[in-house]
């Protein structure tokens, strides 16, 4: 049994996040309506707004979004 409130939607979708000091590359994992768990390798900063341009196929999708938790430790 699913233990977390939303549904999620697998995806396996190239993100770009947009930082001040460049673009980091990642892929979007997993989609809930209220959010978007991002995998890639770069350090970001709990609690920054950032910039996201999403790509599922044939797509491209501007969004912004805050960072609430990271486990790159």
């Amino acid at each position: 049994m699913e233990k977390r409130g939303l549904p999620r939607i697998a995806a396996s979708w190239p993100v770009t996040i947009i930082t001040a000091n460049g673009p980091v590359e990642g892929e979007a994992r997993n989609i809930t309506r209220e959010g978007v768990f991002i995998h890639c390798m770069e350090r970001l900063s709990v609690e920054e707004t950032y910039r996201l341009v999403i790509k599922p196929p044939g797509e491209e999708i501007s969004v912004m979004g805050k960072l609430l938790w990271s486990n790159l430790e």
